[in-house]
């Protein structure tokens, strides 16, 4: 399995330095590093309750590591596509790093995985179409034809 490339910031970074980081990337989430070790994951939630929505908390203040989620789920690089969405739909997270060991390779959308289960239900389909024309040349499918 391949996730996007990992996008990570320091414990010390601030919750406005994460926001300007995920807008410049387009992501969801960022990995949070401690000396190369997975601590945390930040997400616009992460962001947007826990600091944006507290009286007194300063975005340009507020490390990221009193916001953050923790401790991280993450997934094997070698299990199934299957695997992550029941790993995600079951601990009701939307991101997933994806790990080798104790390094982390990058990470998995929910979004990303509907998109691939999309493509390859496409590729099938199509295939199947392929071989029955193949099989059966003068069969109609249905609606075809129609105005």
């Amino acid at each position: 399995m391949r996730g996007r490339d990992l996008v990570w910031l320091p414990l010390t970074a601030t919750a406005r330095e994460a926001s300007t980081l995920k807008q410049e990337k387009n992501i969801g989430a960022i990995a949070v590093l401690d000396e190369g070790r997975l601590v945390g994951l930040l997400s616009e939630r992460d962001i947007v309750q826990r600091c944006v929505g507290q009286e007194g908390c300063d975005p340009a203040k507020c490390p990221i590591s009193k916001i953050m989620s923790q401790p991280v789920i993450t997934i094997d690089r070698n299990m199934s596509m299957g695997v992550a969405v029941v790993m995600m739909l079951e601990s009701n997270i939307r991101h997933l790093p994806v790990v080798k060991g104790q390094q982390v390779l990058g990470m998995i959308s929910i979004r990303q995985l509907v998109d691939e289960f999309k493509r390859g239900l496409e590729r099938s389909l199509r295939q199947y179409l392929q071989d029955l024309a193949r099989v059966c040349p003068n069969a109609m499918l249905a609606g075809a034809g129609r105005d």
